[in-house]
């Protein structure tokens, strides 16, 4: 029965140990990619939402969600 609460100790601890020192915070430099500006990829993008009584949040729960743009270079 020792052994047993023994056991469950060191796998809390693993997964506390797991979690603090798992997730680190890498520099901007380290990335793959870089956000750049309006001007240099020619996309123009604005989201403007006009909520009304038929189209709103409380009726369309993806009101604010899905409106966006992406690009990729393959």
């Amino acid at each position: 029965m020792k052994n047993v609460r023994l056991l469950e100790i060191t796998i809390a601890v693993c997964i506390i140990c797991f979690f603090l020192f798992g997730c680190n915070n890498k520099n901007a430099a380290d990335s793959m990619f870089k956000v750049l500006d309006q001007q240099s990829t020619g996309l123009h993008f604005t989201n403007q939402l006009t909520p009304s009584p038929a189209f709103n949040l409380f009726s369309y729960m993806y009101y604010y969600n899905g409106a966006g743009i992406g690009s990729g270079d393959f």
